[in-house]
């Protein structure tokens, strides 16, 4: 049963969900060599977490094990609240709820105290902010030290081992799949917001996130992808301000569950201490997460934030965290860390493709976690049949170490080593 204090409640609607990206402009080369993971040597002056934002007068409810539909409708109808949408399947059915008008604490109060209701949650949101770069016109492969970073460039000379056509879904803020360096390389995709097939950008972070994971590559134009073997299904979350809603984020979960898509990335987080991986703060979508892992043999990849706060919540099996760092191989300022990151990847001074097929220079963990996605998909083109468990092992066990530790809350249990994962997914 979730419940929230009433001291929690208050505080729950003054908090953010926004993840920035950073345009810079330089970069670092780095070495062949094995990167060293540089631990910090203090923590990050602790920063105040800003106000949060909520879809006005909606929940998200889900039943009890125990109440039946004529049970539901009567709680319903105790808080006149009107069910607008179901999103899920059977013992995994969230439904969205509209409150009467500024009765929103009141009905969730109501509703935390009913038997017949098991979740009730604030339908939270979201935003990508997106501070646009200066774009650049050369080809900038030399300049691209994530790829080196993760060791894509090698895991491409193996038999199957540059992604090999493995779906990833890319759930943001839409994707031009006719821009250059994506054409043939993604989906039409789905609008989670619209709840109908096909979609296009909103604003560039898709576009951006898509191409650092898969784009079309050693083709002269712009840069490489980590995988560029794989290919990108656009799950648009966001409106038309880059704002995501916690019930997209679930409808499109659920969809790419059914559509038998087993890669899903998440470059959005609300900032600690109720980031996404609060299983308290956001029960609905820890309950998709589960089914999408457990019942879909699914894996889904999510930003830290770039709020530089650490996150106490747990590590979650079903959420795979990943933190972001900078060309030195430490943990990025921004970035946030904590005891619920999986894995780590390159951050900051990313070259990648926006929505316009333009080269761009951005940072943020909103990049990592497609690296990330990436090394995933490499692994299961690979070997197709391997299950997300298995896939989840290859990472942590070809991983490089942060100081020999096996596992830190700067980088979790370290950096993808995408040779070694696709030599070990036989």
């Amino acid at each position: 049963m979730f419940q929230v204090s009433k001291a929690n409640k208050v505080a729950l609607c003054s908090l953010t969900a926004v993840l920035a990206l950073t345009a810079v402009t330089s970069f670092a080369p780095v070495s062949a060599a094995e990167p060293q993971l540089n631990l910090p040597k203090a923590l990050p002056a602790p920063r105040a977490t800003r106000p949060a934002d909520c879809v006005a007068d909606q929940l998200l409810v889900m039943a009890s094990g125990t109440a039946d539909q004529d049970d539901f409708s009567e709680s319903m109808q105790k808080v006149h609240g009107t069910v607008i949408e179901t999103i899920g399947e059977a013992g995994s059915l969230v439904y969205v709820v509209q409150t009467e008008k500024g009765k929103m604490v009141e009905t969730e109060r109501q509703l935390a105290k009913d038997e017949n209701i098991a979740v009730v949650q604030r339908n939270w949101k979201m935003k990508v902010d997106v501070v646009a770069p200066p774009a650049v016109n050369d080809p900038f492969f030399p300049a691209q030290w994530h790829i080196p970073g993760v060791n894509a460039a090698a895991a491409w000379k193996v038999p199957n081992g540059n992604g090999n056509r493995a779906i990833i879904g890319v759930m943001d803020t839409g994707v031009n799949y006719r821009a250059r360096d994506m054409q043939g390389k993604a989906y039409v995709g789905y609008d989670a917001v619209a709840n109908k097939m096909g979609q296009s950008a909103s604003t560039d972070h898709g576009s951006l996130v898509s191409s650092t994971a898969a784009s079309q590559t050693n083709n002269k134009i712009n840069g490489a992808a980590v995988a560029p073997g794989a290919m990108i299904y656009p799950i648009k979350i966001s409106n038309a301000k880059g704002e995501i809603s916690e019930a997209a984020i679930i409808r499109g979960i659920d969809f790419a569950g059914k559509k038998g898509i087993r890669i899903l990335n998440l470059s959005a987080n609300a900032a600690p201490p109720h980031s996404l991986s609060n299983r308290q703060d956001h029960p609905a979508f820890h309950n998709i997460a589960d089914w999408y892992h457990n019942k879909k043999n699914g894996l889904l990849i999510v930003s830290s934030g770039n709020d530089g706060m650490q996150d106490s919540s747990p590590l979650s099996p079903n959420i795979m965290v990943v933190s972001g760092l900078n060309p030195l191989f430490s943990l990025a300022s921004y970035s946030n860390y904590g005891s619920n990151v999986w894995l780590t990847a390159p951050a900051s001074n990313i070259y990648c493709t926006n929505a316009a097929g333009r080269v761009t220079v951005v940072s943020g963990t909103s990049f990592a976690a497609p690296c990330v996605a990436a090394v995933a998909a490499m692994v299961l083109g690979r070997k197709p049949t391997l299950k997300n468990t298995d896939i989840e092992r290859i990472l942590v066990q070809t991983r490089y170490k942060a100081g020999g530790q096996e596992y830190t809350p700067y980088y979790g249990f370290g950096l993808p080593n995408a040779h070694a994962a696709v030599l070990k997914a036989i």
